[in-house]
């Protein structure tokens, strides 16, 4: 099933809003570890997210041992949330380092974008999950008083599923 062009778009932009997501790997011993991670770029489209990492921090370590990860993003203003699930590879591509370098990298890479320590994270996405109830601000409410009358939960939570075929 393709994804459809609307749910994309709405995704991308949810995304770009988010200043930190939480990238979530498999440490070595099998605990989960999130880190907050700042995305350099999301390809809703073909399905990818990128960020950038140094290869000695723990979370590449992760990676190179499990590549399975999450990523969640959460816009409090907008009152919308997006989970995904997918597999990360760690690269060391100059040509694409060079396509996605900013200035304000350097907070964290001090050397700049020929730093060695220097690698992109690419996550392909698998499975995507969002809740968007910034066009219903009155879910929340309308959800809580139609628990209260009928005793069931409300099903109005803005949630959406999206499963990337590849």
């Amino acid at each position: 099933m393709a994804v459809a062009a609307e749910d994309l778009d709405r995704i991308k932009s949810l995304i770009e809003d988010v200043e930190v997501a939480m990238l979530t790997s498999l440490d070595n011993e099998g605990l989960l570890r999130a880190r907050p991670m700042g995305t350099v770029q999301a390809d809703i489209a073909p399905g990818v997210v990128w960020f950038f990492a140094k290869v000695s921090a723990a979370k590449t370590g992760d990676i190179l041992h499990d590549r399975r990860v999450g990523v969640t993003y959460e816009s409090r203003s907008k009152h919308a949330y997006v989970s995904l699930s997918g597999i990360a590879s760690v690269t060391q591509d100059r040509a694409r380092i060079d396509q996605l370098w900013q200035s304000a990298y350097e907070t964290w890479f001090p050397s700049g974008k020929s730093d060695p320590d220097l690698v992109l994270i690419a996550v392909t996405i698998e499975a995507l999950e969002y809740w968007d109830t910034s066009s219903a601000r009155m879910v929340p409410i309308w959800g809580w008083a139609q628990a209260k009358l009928t005793g069931e939960a409300s099903d109005r939570t803005g949630y959406t599923r999206v499963e990337f075929q590849r």
